[in-house]
């Protein structure tokens, strides 16, 4: 007789935010949390690498369906750089391969910070997880196989010098989805003649998600083993708090959840100025549950609007 499958025991569906330890990867602590609570699904909205600390938010069951949106979220980082030690790697795990004096004072500093402010093109690292022909790249340059990557343009909101400590430059900042903080202070040092890499990093935030938040994953894996994990998660609802969030009535709730779309008269406790083509929208039960994430189109008749489901959480 074949074997069942396991019942999962952990059926509730949210958001926890963990404060992830240095030396553990994401997917291991994902995997670590994925052991003691057995989730339908269990996902995470942004890689750190072992050696970075901070915000990692996992998304537990049909909370899944919104970590590609919480992927795309702006992040803030703290990272001190090292000048004068150049790595393979752009970070402190990596071999030493340029070394320089460094012969550079506060204000030669902050003046190279200007050039990293706004959108600017960077171009990611060849250890990376970007992949190529279906592998990462980190795996070819740990072959030694020659890794290229095309630039990219990101957007730095805010950089910000936090403390000089020479060699050592403290920084904080607030970046669009895609920014290499590694390439940062790797181009930052290369500026400014003596070169660096990215020798500590910590997330302070992912979207609307910070540390404030977060849990220790030692706190976390003893709420599990306790069967008292749910009661930490943060609602699904909670996410995405800059899209407008329109609660529906029974009727116009069963329409969303079933993939089909709202008519203009189901907005009509939407603001005016949210009804316009590709606003994204929260839909919501009168109890507050997160039902679909939609999107504001034109009617079929081009005459007014309406709004189709992107991502149905509760079918």
């Amino acid at each position: 007789m074949a074997r069942s499958r396991l019942k999962p025991e952990f059926l509730t569906d949210g958001l926890l935010v963990v404060d992830k330890p240095a030396s553990l990867g994401s997917t291991e602590v994902l995997n670590r949390v994925k052991r003691l609570t057995r989730p339908l699904r269990l996902g995470h909205t942004g890689t750190l690498d072992p050696f970075a600390t901070g915000v990692l938010v996992l998304c537990f069951n049909r909370a899944t369906k919104l970590a590609g949106y919480l992927l795309a979220e702006d992040k803030v980082y703290q990272g001190v750089m090292r000048l004068g030690l150049v790595t393979d790697t752009q970070d402190l795990t990596g071999r030493i391969i340029g070394r320089a004096s460094v012969q550079v004072g506060p204000e030669e500093i902050a003046a190279a910070a200007e050039a990293f402010r706004g959108a600017i093109e960077q171009t990611p690292p060849a250890f990376s997880a970007i992949k190529r022909d279906g592998e990462p790249l980190y795996q070819k340059a740990r072959r030694g196989e020659e890794v290229e990557t095309e630039p990219r343009q990101v957007v730095i909101h805010r950089l910000e010098i936090t403390r000089i400590d020479l060699p050592r430059v403290h920084f904080e900042v607030h970046c669009s989805k895609g920014t290499y903080i590694r390439s940062l202070a790797h181009e930052w040092g290369r500026a400014l003649g003596c070169g660096g890499h990215l020798e500590a990093l910590r997330r302070l935030a992912s979207g609307a998600f910070s540390l404030e938040q977060a849990l220790a994953l030692e706190e976390v894996e003893d709420l599990a083993r306790q069967g008292r994990l749910a009661g930490r998660l943060i609602p699904a609802a909670q996410a995405l708090p800059q899209w407008p969030d329109l609660s529906l009535g029974q009727e116009s709730a069963v329409k969303i959840s079933r993939g089909q779309a709202l008519s203009g008269a189901e907005l009509s406790g939407l603001p005016p100025r949210f009804l316009k083509v590709g606003q994204p929208l929260k839909l919501t039960r009168a109890d507050g549950e997160l039902i679909a994430l939609a999107e504001v189109a034109l009617a079929s008749d081009g005459l007014g609007f309406k709004a189709r489901p992107i991502r149905v959480l509760q079918p």
